[in-house]
């Protein structure tokens, strides 16, 4: 999330400006393996605190604040989901049932997010074990993300999975998201690893899935007037272009893009092709999963449901305090976010086999010059490429679709990237924080920011 940071910071310097930034850091390292619920809980303390620090009077000045923005970052996409809800429990989020409530939600964004899960869907070994694995080794976090159902005790009423009750359009998490005067989703259409397209994008078709038979066209650079190479950048960032190894914007415009249906035989060899490769990739990695992956993940996905316990009898108690948790994740972020560093690499290479076409852009997908113009001699009756007849089914099963569909129901602004770099699901934030078509997104995504917060 630094590249997000730097970039809102670049546009809204701290004490300069009206919009102060906070990134929460009690979910860094393992504490990612604690659930959606924990992850929400933990982020309403940090803004909690945030809020009543900088609040303080200040050289007969006070502080009051009274909106609010959320961005989230995959699994953070989910946390920040579950702490809108948690906002508006405690009566902290304006909105028409709650007049009197403090913040006024603006803009809520995810990059990457699994809002249905991660579950694999066909029935083959690598399906069968990455299902297996990823909802018995991730913690209360892989039993969320693979729509395990919730253990009921005294601290856990509903039984349904943390996601189903999220996309509860009578729930107070979907009533929060509701609140929101935007709503906006990224989502990577090939080389994601760890949240493939239907899920973060909140759609029932991929039409990347097998992307050598989708012809994709890319919107134009924001950054460029009519082909000039040499637009001036808003104040506070300099222009996205000065930076870029490619003047090809990620941003896929799925109207002009196109989708040719393969026939029988080329599926049914796609399908084989993948179960190989899967086989390959479990013999090459399975030395790291058996001395890495499966311990690691294994005592951390143990002491994770202790600190869970123990979590919620201190929230119950009213004795946690986010000062305490940051003070004790400050301790063991040396030693436990390398450990996790490792540990996600691993489960990153052995989850990457998801689509055996996903691992490279074919020339199918290649955008030309005569595309980028809109000047594609078979878009006779485009449509969204998304909606496009014919699709493969994914084989989601009825809960994923229901909360697909329920989530639709609002009103979102979506946008659909395609990067070169082969792992788009850290590129999509510019987690490497280098200059490229990641670090364009986000800061085409602080243009559009500045523009709603303009329109307020």
């Amino acid at each position: 999330m630094e590249c997000i940071k730097q970039s809102l910071e670049a546009k809204y310097p701290p004490g300069k400006s009206s919009i102060d930034l906070l990134v929460p850091k009690s979910n860094k390292g393992f504490a990612s393996y604690d659930g959606v619920k924990i992850g929400g809980m933990r982020i309403v303390e940090e803004i909690e605190e945030f809020i009543k620090v900088n609040s303080q009077p200040s050289n007969g000045k006070q502080k009051v604040y009274t909106k609010i923005s959320v961005v989230g970052y995959s699994l953070g996409g989910l946390w920040s989901r579950y702490a809108i809800g948690l906002l508006l429990q405690k009566g902290l989020l304006k909105t028409p049932d709650n007049p009197d409530g403090k913040l006024e939600p603006v803009a809520f964004t995810t990059f990457a997010s699994p809002h249905a899960g991660t579950s694999f869907h066909q029935n083959t070994l690598r399906s069968n074990v990455s299902n297996a694995l990823g909802k018995t080794m991730l913690g209360q976090s892989g039993m969320d993300l693979f729509l395990q159902p919730v253990t009921i005790d005294e601290n856990n009423k509903d039984p349904r999975p943390v996601l189903e009750q999220l996309a509860d359009p009578n729930g107070v998490f979907y009533k929060a998201l509701a609140a929101f005067k935007h709503r906006m989703l990224f989502s990577n259409t090939i080389n994601d690893r760890t949240v493939p397209f239907y899920t973060s994008y909140l759609s029932v078709k991929d039409p990347f899935k097998q992307h050598g038979y989708t012809h994709v066209v890319h919107k134009p650079h924001p950054d460029l007037d009519a082909g000039s190479d040499d637009s001036e950048g808003e104040e506070g960032l300099q222009p996205l272009v000065s930076t870029s190894s490619t003047k090809t914007y990620a941003e896929v415009d799925l109207f002009k893009s196109s989708y040719k249906v393969p026939d029988s035989q080329t599926k049914s060899n796609s399908i084989r092709w993948e179960e190989l490769q899967f086989r390959i990739v479990f013999i090459l990695f399975s030395p790291i999963l058996l001395t890495v992956f499966i311990p690691v993940s294994s005592i951390s996905s143990l002491i994770s449901y202790h600190r869970i316990k123990t979590y919620e009898v201190q929230y119950k108690e009213n004795k946690s305090k986010t000062t305490e948790v940051t003070r004790h994740n400050r301790r063991r972020d040396s030693i436990s976010e390398g450990v996790a560093e490792i540990t996600a690499h691993a489960v990153d290479d052995f989850f990457g086999t998801r689509n055996p076409e996903e691992e490279s852009v074919s020339e199918a997908d290649e955008t030309d010059d005569n595309t980028q113009n809109g000047d594609v001699s078979d878009q006779k009756g485009l449509c969204n490429v998304v909606e496009t007849p014919g699709l493969p089914d994914l084989g989601l099963s009825p809960l994923e679709v229901k909360i697909i569909g329920n989530l639709n129901r609002l009103e979102w602004e979506k946008h659909a990237v395609q990067f070169k770099r082969l792992h788009s699901h850290a590129e999509i934030v510019n987690r490497r924080n280098k200059p490229g078509q990641g670090e364009e997104v986000v800061r085409n995504w602080v243009k559009m920011m500045d523009e709603k917060f303009a329109a307020l």
